[in-house]
């Protein structure tokens, strides 16, 4: 009886998982399937100077891959994290400019990105490089993002540094499977067949892209809700966040950062420095009695950009740059416009 019992379970299951698993893998909100079908279909506008509408849940890291080969040579990078991804076109005269901010980056993805340029030989003129304590601090967690672009980062290691390459992993990604296979992910496949065309990629020409979009010189358009938050909420948000502090330097990252620098020296490539503040509430609230603070890993920045004759723009405080709270998005992103007035001062100290 036990047996039958089971064995009817499993012919009403079986189907159903199937189902599931199929719906999942057919519309891939998340592109966990289709991830490189996608990323072209992005990068084939962008390429052509057209922006683009409605992208989202995709490697940042093989989107900049995919557009620095197959984008013309360009006069200006900007290499960097989120922080840096609203540096746009307008910010220069008369060159062409390549943005390739990806979220979360640190000194890998920085390194990678240049192994990426170095080996297809598209080394710009000019590299602006958008600095954080992240970019060099030992890690909160096992960021591991920049590890889908890992080839082009044992290419630039091996070839310019002394260092060690890292092990590439030919990995399967569990996880990836477990999401394929779960309701959760089945309940956003549904969601996402219900919102139809508002969730497909769209080719905006020359428009700007009003819902998580990219400009042609791969910058970031964000939408409506992010850029105009409630600042009450996001100032203490900011406090609370800065209570947690900041991690230490990574001296292994730090030195890094320096073979980066020295390499580009080489190729004579013009660097200059970017520091991009945070909410003043966070600055302050991780400045406070901490012996590993913002103003260490400024003052260490400073420093390098001195001793190699480096430009550096910006800060991290906020009230040196005259950025009001009310012009950041959250902790960490003040708006565009903010960005372009430090750009234009040049000059904090």
């Amino acid at each position: 009886m036990i047996k039958k019992f089971f064995l009817k379970l499993s012919l009403i299951l079986l189907p159903i998982g199937l189902l599931v698993i199929g719906i999942n893998i057919y519309v891939d909100p998340a592109h966990i399937i289709n991830s490189k079908e996608y990323i072209k279909e992005i990068t084939n506008i962008l390429s052509k100077g057209n922006n683009v509408n409605n992208v989202s849940n995709f490697d940042e890291r093989l989107l900049q891959l995919e557009l620095i080969k197959k984008v013309d040579s360009f006069d200006v990078a900007i290499l960097g994290s989120s922080r840096i991804m609203e540096i746009r076109t307008s910010f220069f005269e008369n060159k062409k400019l390549l943005n390739c901010g990806v979220s979360h980056a640190n000194i890998n993805d920085l390194i990678a990105l240049a192994g990426i340029m170095d080996s297809l030989k598209k080394m710009p003129k000019e590299i602006y490089i958008g600095l954080d304590y992240s970019t060099i601090a030992t890690e909160i967690s096992t960021i591991r993002e920049w590890q889908s672009i890992e080839e082009f980062y044992n290419y630039f290691i091996k070839k310019h540094t002394n260092k060690k390459t890292v092990e590439v992993e030919n990995r399967i990604n569990i996880q990836k499977i477990k999401t394929v296979c779960s309701f959760e992910y089945f309940n956003k496949s549904v969601s996402y067949l219900l919102k139809g065309n508002k969730l497909k990629i769209e080719n905006v020409y020359k428009q700007t892209p009003k819902s998580n979009g990219r400009f042609f010189d791969g910058s970031i358009s964000y939408n409506y809700e992010y850029t105009h938050p409630n600042n009450f909420l996001i100032a203490n948000d900011a406090r609370r966040t800065s209570k947690n502090g900041i991690t230490s330097i990574d001296t292994t990252k730090f030195s890094l950062l320096i073979d980066l620098i020295n390499n580009f020296k080489k190729q004579n490539v013009n660097v200059t420095f970017v520091l991009i503040p945070y909410h003043i509430n966070f600055y302050n609230g991780v400045n406070e009695n901490k012996k590993v603070n913002l103003i260490v890993y400024e003052n260490l920045y400073r420093d390098l950009s001195s001793r190699n004759n480096i430009t550096l723009i910006g800060s991290f405080s906020a009230e040196k740059c005259k950025i009001a709270a009310n012009e950041f998005y959250d902790m960490y992103h003040c708006s565009g416009e903010s960005i372009k007035r430090i750009f234009n001062q040049n000059n904090i100290k």
